[in-house]
């Protein structure tokens, strides 16, 4: 395996600049059907560099989500990042500088206890996820708190913008699926409500930005030592469900155990996760052909738990087990 995790050990304090280099694999000789073209990471001193050659890597954040969102209004290849560093939300521009830095762990307007989940809505406005205080919290780019919602969630985990700006949000305890409507700009809620009930600890959730589909990860609890495993379903843009795959399904099809982590659509509209246990990324196909088995990226990564395209096509993977963010290409 390229790279491999130490732990986690401290938090990120700063963050400056991602290094613009040339491509390289990695410590892999190859990449099936996609390439590495950067590979960044978190030194002691809070600068990202750029690794040719990783070895013991110096680990310092602990990342939880990226997602990337694009519209007239928002400058394109902008990346949110929440961690569990002293300021846990970072805003990359499209070079790979550091924008921002906010939220800190506290009671106060523009605190943050413990981010879930991260998304930036269609008008530029970022929304985390607090499991701190169970709530879903919304900031402008510069940081500057401007909606909370604290009511009625038990523990809001996942969530995705949406093209017309609302925001799908998962409830891993309720075991639900919300629909948030808001102002952002005057910091007013106009609607909040459940659109579906009864899944299973469900956590990671992605919108397909051209159909409207919606793609949920069930976290399934079972007895015995190997633990727990998931379920993807994908839902309609009317909410109903149209396909659903476990553990156990995509092992007929593929001999290792699978524990989804994070999903997200291409532009085909296909449905994509990351898989921790088999250290990939696989393609499981769009929703009429759902599921399909297609590892796009099976070497390099450690313990993959986020990951979104950019304007370009290109695959934003976020990687825990070495605190990394790998930017991949089809071409």
């Amino acid at each position: 395996r390229a790279c491999r995790g130490r732990g986690f050990q401290e938090s990120l304090q700063s963050c400056c600049t991602f290094i613009p280099t040339q491509t390289f694999l990695c410590g892999s000789s190859a990449i099936p059907l996609w390439t590495l073209l950067h590979f960044l990471t978190v030194t002691r001193s809070g600068a990202l560099k750029t690794l040719s050659c990783p070895g013991l890597l110096p680990l310092t954040a602990y990342f939880k989500k990226t997602l990337e969102r694009y519209n007239r209004n928002v400058v394109s290849g902008r990346l949110a990042v929440a961690h569990d560093g002293k300021k846990r939300i970072h805003v990359f521009g499209p070079s790979g500088g550091c924008l921002w830095r906010f939220g800190e762990r506290g009671d106060a307007g523009n605190d943050i206890k413990y981010p879930l989940d991260v998304t930036v809505a269609s008008d530029g406005h970022v929304v985390v996820t607090d499991g701190g205080d169970r709530s879903v919290k919304a900031f402008d780019f510069e940081g500057r708190g401007v909606l909370a919602v604290r009511e009625g969630f038990r523990l809001p985990w996942g969530l995705d913008a949406t093209p017309e700006g609302e925001v799908i949000l998962t409830d891993s305890e309720a075991g639900a699926l919300y629909r948030l409507t808001a102002d952002f700009k005057t910091g007013r809620l106009k609607k909040c409500g459940m659109i579906r009930s009864q899944l299973v600890s469900p956590r990671g959730v992605a919108v397909c930005q051209t159909s409207g589909a919606i793609a949920v990860i069930e976290h399934l609890k079972a007895q015995g030592p190997n633990g727990g495993s998931t379920r993807v379903k994908i839902f309609s843009a009317e909410m109903d469900l149209v396909g659903q795959v476990d553990s156990f399904g995509l092992n007929l099809v593929f001999p290792s155990r699978i524990y989804a982590t994070a999903v997200a659509f291409d532009k085909e509209g296909r449905v994509i996760v990351t898989d921790v246990c088999s250290q990939a990324v696989i393609c499981l196909g769009n929703p009429k052909e759902f599921p399909i088995f297609n590892p796009l990226i099976s070497h390099g990564l450690s313990y993959p738990v986020g990951l979104t395209y950019t304007a370009n096509d290109s695959l934003v993977v976020l990687d825990s087990g070495d605190h990394s963010v790998k930017i991949y290409s089809s071409t």
